[in-house]
C-alpha cells in the first residue's frame, strides 16, 4: 500500500481565497439605523410634542379663554387596594402582667393588643354581681343594727331609775350591775 492511496482526501476542507461577494441595495443593514432614528424621533413627539409647542406658542398676558389642563389617567396601584399579607410576629417591648382582687365576669374590653395605655387608664370592666349583692346585704344589715342601738339607747335613757336593763340576748336574765345611773337630782327623794 502507498502513502498516497491511504492518506484521506482534505481538497474540500480547504477555505476559498477570492473575496465574499457583497449585497447590493438589500438588506436590513442599510435601513436599520434609519429606522431606529425614525421610531425614536416619534417616541419623543408623543410624550414630549405637547411640552415642545408650549415653548413655541408666545406668551401673552392676558389668556384668550380658560387654561388648557391636560388630565392623564392613573393607574391604580393593586397592592394599596388588596393590603399586606405578611407572615411573623411581634414581640413586645415591655410586659405587663395584670391582674384583679376581686374575680367575675370579663364585661368589657377597652383596649387592644399592642395599644398605648397611660397610668389609671380603664383597661377592662368586670361584672362581679355577687360582690355588689353582699355589700348591698352588709349595709342593710349595718342598717339594721344601727336602728337595732338607737332603740335600745332610748329605752335606756327612758327607763326609770333603779329598773334592771334590757337584756343583751333574749334569754339573758336582767341585771341589776347595768342598769343606768339616776341623776343626782332623783338620788335623793328627802331632799326636796
Amino acid at each position: 500500500m502507498s502513502d498516497a492511496s491511504s492518506a484521506p482526501d482534505l481538497s474540500r476542507l480547504s477555505i476559498p481565497k477570492t473575496p465574499l461577494r457583497r449585497r447590493s441595495g438589500g438588506g436590513w443593514g442599510r435601513f436599520l439605523p434609519w429606522l431606529v432614528v425614525i421610531v425614536l424621533a416619534a417616541v419623543g413627539w408623543f410624550f414630549f410634542g405637547d411640552r415642545i409647542q408650549a415653548l413655541r406658542a408666545p406668551k401673552s398676558e392676558e389668556p384668550d379663554g380658560p387654561p388648557t389642563v391636560r388630565i392623564q389617567a392613573a393607574g391604580v396601584l393593586r397592592a394599596a387596594t388588596e393590603g399586606l399579607s405578611a407572615n411573623g410576629y411581634v414581640v413586645a417591648r415591655r410586659r405587663a402582667a395584670l391582674s384583679t382582687v376581686l374575680s367575675g365576669r370579663l364585661v368589657e374590653i377597652r383596649v387592644e393588643e399592642g395599644s398605648r395605655v397611660e397610668k389609671d387608664d380603664i383597661i377592662a370592666r368586670i361584672q362581679f354581681d355577687d360582690y355588689e349583692a353582699q355589700l348591698a346585704e352588709a349595709k342593710a344589715a349595718l342598717e339594721v343594727t344601727k336602728a337595732q342601738r338607737a332603740q335600745a339607747e332610748t329605752e335606756v335613757t327612758a327607763a326609770p331609775c333603779g329598773t334592771p336593763a334590757p337584756p343583751t340576748t333574749p334569754t339573758a336574765a336582767p341585771t341589776w350591775a347595768s342598769s343606768p345611773p339616776c341623776p343626782s337630782s332623783r338620788s335623793s327623794p328627802s331632799a326636796t
